[in-house]
């Protein structure tokens, strides 16, 4: 039986106003990730009845057991609301069935083909099998410009259910800042775009309950739009201090130095460092898509295209210094040892995908060098498909090394020890040496 027959007896979305508003709505949250997991939370810590989905067995399990399956989740607050019974989670979507709510928090990604966004498509094509009530869809995963309306809708849609009184559709870009503790899910304000007002006002009526302010846009366009800017304007500015850093090396004087200087002005300065690229995978994908977009409109975005070049210019950069600084080793015939401190995509984080750090390494390592690494966040990594562990770092690891990079600035680390006892540093962040 298609679901439309079901929800033409079925009651209105005003149900789900209601029920939400009550705090009696059934969440559900589909991908367990860095922002769903958060989200989950927020919602079990609400009041609302909250239930995630994950393709990961071993992820549901440590939910199940109450243990966050990553570094940004308190373990204690999961732990309560698992042990509450309003919080749980499963690997299959039945759950969405019984859902008033459903947010999508799947990665994307970018490949030379463009925006790969499988993971919502494949995620949207459950959730439209099981809508047998009238339900809240709410996409946080970050995506290119119309993809809501052109891509998500229509899968929706495509069993006769339409958007505005069967179900309700909004994009609200997850906005987290993994690492970053001074900003909890509910101290950054949420951007929500819905295809109708209707919508627009139900999804603020869903994250004002969980105790975030929101600011209403007058689509989901305009909510895609501003994550991927936001990320953009990162990448750009990055990109600017990468390029300054070249300068300054030319001059003979310190980027760090004028970055200083610049900051003291009290306005029309946004101080953004230098570093090895830009990691991770939300800025330099956000970056893309904002190109990729502006190209389908037939407009340029010939910055935009000036940082990725730049940017992405950087790691062979930073490998082609650390040759320089090790060919003595190579000269000699010895195989050089280059130390990296730092594996993660940023600082105080143990996550990887997408680390600027893994590629500078993978270029090293082609090269003959030595690698040895420390990393008190990232116990092991594999490097051209060599294990590798992290080692303490001592002062002997130090001074064994032909040259210490430094990728990733961890907090805690001994910089001054690194300073005093290695024989040659290259910090393309220039923020700590």
């Amino acid at each position: 039986m298609q679901a439309t027959i079901t929800l033409a007896a079925a009651a209105s979305l005003e149900r789900v106003d209601r029920r939400l508003a009550s705090g009696e709505a059934r969440i559900c949250v589909i991908g367990l990730g860095t922002v769903g997991l958060p989200q989950l939370l927020a919602s079990a810590e609400a009041g609302f009845a909250a239930v995630g989905v994950d393709s990961d067995i071993a992820v549901v399990d440590a939910i199940h057991r109450g243990v966050s399956p990553n570094d940004e989740t308190d373990p204690e607050r999961l732990r309560r609301m698992v042990g509450d019974g309003r919080l749980k989670a499963a690997t299959g979507f039945d759950v969405v069935r019984d859902s008033d709510c459903v947010m999508v928090c799947v990665p994307t990604s970018w490949s030379e083909a463009g925006p790969d966004l499988s993971a919502v498509t494949s995620a949207i094509r459950q959730v439209s099998r099981r809508m047998y009530s009238p339900k809240l869809v709410i996409l946080e995963s970050t995506m290119p410009p119309g993809s809501t309306r052109q891509v998500v809708l229509p899968l929706l849609e495509s069993s006769g259910l339409e958007v505005g009184s069967d179900f309700s559709l909004a994009f609200a870009p997850e906005r987290l800042d993994p690492g970053n503790t001074r900003f909890s899910i509910r101290d950054i304000p949420k951007v929500v775009g819905g295809i109708t007002p209707k919508c627009t006002a139900l999804a603020a009526r869903f994250y004002s309950r969980l105790g975030m302010e929101v600011h209403s846009v007058s689509s989901p366009e305009v909510a895609e739009a501003t994550k991927v800017f936001e990320n953009t304007f990162r990448f750009v500015n990055i990109g600017l201090a990468n390029e300054l850093a070249q300068f300054c090396n030319s001059l003979g004087i310190s980027s760090r130095e004028v970055l200083d200087a610049a900051g003291t002005k009290p306005f029309g300065f946004m101080r953004h460092s230098p570093g090895p690229g830009v990691g991770g995978r939300c800025i330099p994908m956000a970056s893309r898509y904002f190109r990729w977009t502006a190209q389908r409109q037939g407009i340029g975005a010939q910055i935009t295209e000036a940082a990725i070049a730049v940017n992405d210019s950087a790691p062979q950069l930073v490998v082609n210094q650390t040759l320089a600084r090790v060919r003595h080793a190579l000269a000699g015939q010895r195989r050089p040892v280059v130390l990296i401190v730092g594996m993660a995509y940023k600082p105080a984080v143990g996550d990887v995908r997408g680390s600027v750090a893994l590629t500078i390494a993978s270029l090293l390592g082609s090269t003959g060098v030595h690698l040895a690494y420390h990393d008190p966040f990232v116990p092991a990594v594999t490097i051209n498909g060599e294990p590798l562990v992290s080692l303490p770092l001592t002062e002997d690891l130090i001074r064994s090394a032909d040259c210490v990079l430094v990728l990733c600035p961890h907090p805690g680390i001994d910089y001054e020890a690194i300073k005093k006892h290695s024989r040659h540093v290259i910090d393309p962040g220039r923020t700590l040496i």
